[in-house]
């Protein structure tokens, strides 16, 4: 009979070196998967950034309502003093615990348990949209400092075409993009799930250095525009450049938020026409372009 080879066997160093590669690959993997942004500066991206050449494009916006789970990270947008939105493929679970910040620093923070309580828009065919409401155990006490965000109502979806938004994701890194369509699809990882999606492509930088597309990871984190100074909520993360389009189910959303009920967003006449404006000029550059 064969002597047994002191040591590791052939096949038990291939197990070992396909374990040393896997690790290597899940940890790689774990550090990019996080919002793209083309010119990606922490100093400019990074909500958190501490050093003194801090320049965060959001520096003039309250984020505080942007909370996520210290477990798996899951994001939670508040639109009340207690009901939140999320992706419902990556919803917090009941009793788990998110985490929110007063200020772009991580000196002030506050931590609130989830209800079980869940409500996700349905589809006449499709199971649900992939869009959640979930609430707290309780309502956030105004002394906390934390925000809940309006949603932007314009009249049509059309209306919503060529606007530029900012977009939250994981390692609470904020980029900008612009609004290139809203249509109906649903999820290639569940057919059963639909989303009234509103996209932004990456492949033209129109806001710069900041434009961005979401990754793993960034399920259900927010996308806002900027409506009278202050951020409104349009959507929440549910594919790769792809979020929920919130504004189609406001009416759905109220009716299933008991006492509570969102506060929406309409830009003042100025506003709007800078909007009109802005389209405009983002319609005739896609036809530009397409022509070259």
């Amino acid at each position: 009979m064969a002597r047994l080879r002191k040591g590791i066997s052939v096949n038990g160093k291939r197990i070992v070196v396909w374990c040393v590669v896997l690790t290597v690959l899940w940890a790689t993997s774990a550090v990019h998967a996080a919002t793209t942004i083309r010119g990606y500066d922490p100093k400019k991206h990074d909500r958190f950034y501490t050093g003194g050449d801090r320049e965060f494009i959001g520096e003039s916006f309250d984020w505080s309502g942007v909370g996520k789970t210290s477990s798996s990270g899951s994001w939670a947008t508040m639109v009340s003093p207690k009901y939140f939105l999320t992706a419902r493929h990556a919803a917090p679970g009941y009793g788990s615990s998110i985490t929110f910040y007063e200020d772009n620093t991580r000196d002030h923070s506050h931590s609130y348990t989830v209800d079980s309580w869940t409500y996700s828009p349905p589809h006449y065919f499709y199971d649900h949209y992939d869009l959640c409401l979930r609430r707290l155990a309780g309502d956030i006490p105004d002394e906390d400092n934390i925000t809940y965000y309006p949603v932007l109502a314009l009249e049509s979806d059309s209306e919503y075409i060529g606007m530029e938004i900012y977009v939250h994701g994981k390692t609470d890194r904020v980029g900008r993009n612009i609004i290139d369509r809203i249509r109906y699809r649903t999820l290639a990882t569940d057919p059963y799930t639909a989303v009234h999606a509103m996209e932004f492509d990456y492949d033209d930088p129109g806001v710069g250095d900041d434009e961005c597309r979401t990754e793993g990871g960034d399920s259900g984190g927010p996308s806002f525009a900027i409506c009278n100074n202050s951020l409104a909520l349009v959507g929440t993360h549910a594919f790769s450049s792809g979020d929920n389009f919130v504004p189609y189910h406001i009416d759905e959303l109220n009716a299933n938020m008991g006492t509570h009920s969102l506060t929406l967003c309409v830009p003042e006449p100025a506003t709007l026409m800078l909007l009109l404006i802005f389209g405009v000029m983002w319609l005739v550059w896609c036809r530009y372009k397409a022509a070259l």
